[in-house]
């Protein structure tokens, strides 16, 4: 591994990802390939092993790279912590827009130093995209489609 990571030209964002995807795939299919729990050493060293190719590859970044990557692993780790703990199947179904509100508003919530004061503001943002797909939108396709009470 060593000598691939000296290699000029590495396209380290990639392979930062297949790392990482890698490692999640892991997760969830080693006990389907025959890890068992008194296989915790092979596991443990996978996971040593995995961390370990994923540091040496953030030493390869820029630090733009660098600083979009740890920018994008607290945005998954925000948005995975809201889908598990608050709307579970419903995180799907949200708008977009109404998702990327909650994102910011759990990440200036939980940062330190960060402003607290824009949170409200950004879960209003949330609200308010959710009313605008589910309620104001079917509300005027309604209101078109009601007969008229004066017809002239």
């Amino acid at each position: 591994m060593d000598s691939a990571l000296e290699q000029p030209g590495g396209n380290w964002r990639f392979v930062e990802a297949a790392l990482i995807a890698i490692a999640e795939l892991w997760e969830y299919t080693a006990p389907d390939v025959g890890v068992k729990p008194q296989d915790s050493v092979l596991d443990e060293t996978f996971k040593t092993w995995i961390r370990g190719a994923i540091g040496r590859v953030f030493q390869k970044l820029t630090p733009d790279e660098l600083a979009a990557t740890l920018e994008r692993d607290r945005e998954t780790a925000s948005e995975r912590a809201l889908q598990t703990y608050f709307l579970s199947n419903q995180w799907q179904s949200l708008p977009e827009e109404a998702r990327r509100a909650l994102i910011s508003a759990d990440l200036e919530f939980r940062a330190a130093g960060g402003s607290r004061g824009i949170v409200p503001d950004r879960l209003r943002s949330a609200v308010r995209e959710v009313l605008q797909e589910r309620v104001w939108s079917r509300y005027v396709a309604w209101l078109k489609t009601k007969p008229s009470k004066n017809p002239r």
